[in-house]
């Protein structure tokens, strides 16, 4: 069934231009913004969020290619600069019941409080898109999928999880 949880927290965000501080709904306007966040990933956060060690020229084209009206993503920005950014993803272009999940972070002091607001964050967004499951790659082991996890209904093959999220509370 899904969250059924009305977004208000984030219906400012609409208003928000590129560069403001806090929490914000990116679009395509945020493109050069995300390609500078992506581009100040370490490499084994390059691997946690692609599965490989991308190239400033391929994050490039990633972002260029983005469906960004196919997609979500929502930022946590600070003196113009992305900290954290969630990203879902429909497994089937259109149809939000199965959706892949990314989660980056830059943020040292408070990244994990960071982290856990930007899941709960997703969270919302993917049950009020009717979301049931959602996919984690695996490739570098992250907390935050140990958070997403947690008293959920999951299901692993070597380098995915599955979550399913409908009808779990959201603490």
């Amino acid at each position: 069934m899904g969250f059924n949880v009305p977004l208000s927290v984030l219906d400012q965000s609409q208003e928000k231009a590129a560069g403001h501080n806090g929490y914000h709904e990116l679009s395509h306007v945020d493109a050069e913004t995300l390609l500078d966040h992506y581009l100040a990933l370490n490499p084994d956060q390059r691997r946690a969020r692609f599965g490989a060690m991308k190239s400033a020229a391929s994050l490039s084209d990633f972002v260029s290619q983005r469906d960004w009206n196919g997609s979500w993503a929502l930022g946590y920005s600070r003196n113009g600069l992305l900290h954290g950014v969630v990203e879902l993803y429909p497994v089937y272009p259109g149809d939000w019941r199965r959706a892949e999940i990314t989660l980056t972070s830059l943020a040292m002091r408070g990244g994990d409080r960071l982290r856990n607001e930007l899941l709960q964050l997703a969270l919302f967004e993917a049950g009020a898109r009717g979301t049931e499951e959602l996919i984690v790659h695996v490739v570098v082991p992250e907390p935050w999928v140990r958070s997403l996890c947690a008293g959920r209904a999951t299901s692993r093959n070597e380098d995915q999880i599955s979550v399913l999220i409908a009808d779990c509370p959201v603490d």
